[in-house]
């Protein structure tokens, strides 16, 4: 049995999109993972930041009354 051209081309075409959505897939997970661990990264460091403000303010002032904090906003 002779497999003509035209089966040999559908194949072909049906290998490099399974491998080309694999690739695609893999880098979207890559790329997905890193953003996730680049966004809890600036959480944590932006966390740390607000938190030591809110130590020293209430250092300062032994309150949490909101009239006796003066919090500088972090930008």
């Amino acid at each position: 049995m002779k497999v003509n051209l035209s089966w040999k081309l559908f194949g072909f075409f049906v290998k490099a999109v399974g491998i080309i959505a694999i690739m695609v897939g893999a880098v979207y997970f890559s790329a997905s993972r890193d953003f996730e661990n680049y966004v809890r990264e600036f959480e944590r460091e932006r966390f740390e930041a607000v938190t030591g403000i809110l130590e020293d303010e209430y250092t300062n002032s032994q309150s949490w009354e909101v009239n006796s904090l003066h919090i500088e906003l972090l930008n």
